[in-house]
């Protein structure tokens, strides 16, 4: 990530914790704020195995918000911090509360998103991205043809791509 990228993101935090901090009276929430309870996530952390262009949602489901922030990082990135979208990048949004969904899957999207509580202890959900990208053969010469003599020696290429890496069978 590029300093740019990385000031930018810090940016939107700060302003987002400035607003905060100084509507938070104004901030409405689906709990009774003498209540002690302590969020918990009501969705688990899973590996997601994508076909390539695909849309993507990663569940972040919390029980007993309150007044924490909600946050998804994908390594040291914040992607949002509660309803607020830090990453610019059209293809994501939050969906359905804090789920995220990613549209047009992308190779570069493989990874780990991580739903975090903003509550001082920093719990996290974790979610693993796999990208599926169909197999591809790329062969040398590209025009697939070769001239050999009688008697000399040629070299056969087969370069696959994937994800999974595809296995190459010779007959």
């Amino acid at each position: 990530m590029g300093l740019r990228s990385l000031l930018r993101s810090a940016l939107w935090i700060l302003a987002f914790l400035t607003v905060r901090t100084c509507c938070a009276g104004l901030i409405i929430r689906d709990r009774d704020p003498s209540s002690n309870a302590i969020p918990r996530f009501l969705s688990r952390g899973q590996t997601y195995r994508v076909v390539i262009s695909d849309t993507l949602v990663l569940p972040c489901e919390v029980e007993d918000l309150g007044e924490y922030v909600l946050l998804w990082r994908r390594g040291s990135a914040v992607l949002t911090a509660d309803k607020i979208m830090v990453i610019r990048d059209p293809r994501f949004q939050l969906v359905d509360g804090f789920n995220l969904q990613i549209s047009n899957v992308m190779p570069q999207d493989a990874g780990d998103y991580v739903c975090q509580i903003g509550d001082g202890d920093n719990r996290d959900q974790i979610h693993t991205v796999e990208i599926l990208v169909p197999p591809s053969i790329r062969t040398s010469p590209a025009n697939g043809q070769l001239t050999a003599r009688k008697g000399g020696t040629i070299t056969l290429e087969c370069k696959p791509s994937g994800n999974p890496v595809p296995t190459i069978i010779w007959t």
